[in-house]
C-alpha cells in the first residue's frame, strides 16, 4: 500500500482528499488501532499466529471488545486498511488495500474454524457471540 501511496504522490494519480475527509479517516484510524490495542489488552493468549497455548491455560475471552465481535484485532484492521488509503491521499492505494481485506477475513475464518474445532468453551462463545467482525454483518 506504501508503495502505491507514493507512486500515486509522485505521478499524481489521485485528486486531492478533502480536509474534513482526510481529517476523518485519520481520527477513525486512530480509534481502529485503539481497539486492536483494547484487544490485545484484554485477551492475554493474543498472538500473531492462531495456536492453542495449552501450557498457559488457554481459554475464551469473552469481556471488553470480544463481548461486540469474536476477533476484534481483525476487525480494528479492517477498519485500519480500508480508511488508510485516504490518510495517504491516494485513491489507488485501494487496490493492494481491498487484497488485504480480502486476506484478513478469509484469516479470520480460518483461525475461527480452528478456534471452534480447539478450544474447548469457544463454540458457546460462538453462539452468545454471533458475529466475527462486525455486530450485524458477520
Amino acid at each position: 500500500m506504501i508503495v502505491v501511496a507514493v507512486l500515486d504522490a509522485r505521478l499524481a494519480w489521485s485528486q486531492n482528499i478533502p480536509t474534513a475527509i482526510w481529517w476523518g479517516a485519520l481520527l477513525i484510524c486512530l480509534a481502529s488501532q485503539l481497539f486492536v490495542l483494547w484487544a490485545m489488552a484484554t485477551n492475554r493468549f493474543f498472538t500473531t499466529t492462531v495456536c492453542i497455548q495449552e501450557e498457559r491455560g488457554h481459554q475464551v475471552v469473552d469481556t471488553g471488545p470480544y463481548g461486540l465481535v469474536r476477533h476484534p484485532g481483525y476487525t480494528g484492521s479492517v477498519v485500519y486498511t480500508l480508511l488508510i488509503p485516504l490518510v495517504l491521499g491516494s485513491y489507488w492505494t485501494y487496490i493492494p488495500a481491498t487484497v488485504k481485506v480480502i486476506l484478513l477475513v478469509a484469516r479470520a475464518a480460518l483461525e475461527d474454524r480452528t478456534l471452534q474445532e480447539e478450544l474447548p468453551g469457544y463454540k458457546e462463545y460462538a453462539k452468545n457471540v454471533p458475529h466475527r467482525l462486525f455486530p450485524g454483518v458477520w
